[in-house]
């Protein structure tokens, strides 16, 4: 049970968490397919509503639940740090694809961008 499994390294005693009623569940799902892996992981977040800390880009939250103490801060400032990069991607994909005339959420990434 100590094992991390899949692309997500879900450590194998928390199959519950994970949405599984067994280890060995757990174990042959994460044989059968990484959509079996996210599944898992999505199961993993609301089990410990880490979703809601996700979405509302709390990232200390979602550090203090997931890590232990000596890495939290660190870690958080490494979620923050890679969704911003992953925003600033979006606005440029995003302005290259108002060169075509599609509509864009531009002030969304730009607010994101802000916090």
């Amino acid at each position: 049970m100590s094992a991390s499994w899949g692309k997500f390294q879900l450590m194998g005693y928390n199959y519950a968490l994970a949405g599984y009623y067994s280890l060995q569940d757990f174990v042959s799902a994460m044989y059968k397919s990484e959509g079996e892996h996210l599944l898992a992981f999505v199961h993993y977040l609301q089990s410990l509503s880490l979703d809601e800390d996700l979405r509302n880009k709390n990232w200390e939250a979602f550090a203090y639940k997931c890590k232990n103490a000596s890495d939290r801060d660190a870690y958080a400032a490494k979620l923050k740090a890679a969704y911003l990069k992953t925003c600033i991607i979006s606005l440029a994909w995003f302005s290259t694809v108002s060169l075509f005339q599609i509509p864009i959420p531009c002030d969304k990434c730009r607010a994101v961008l802000r916090n």
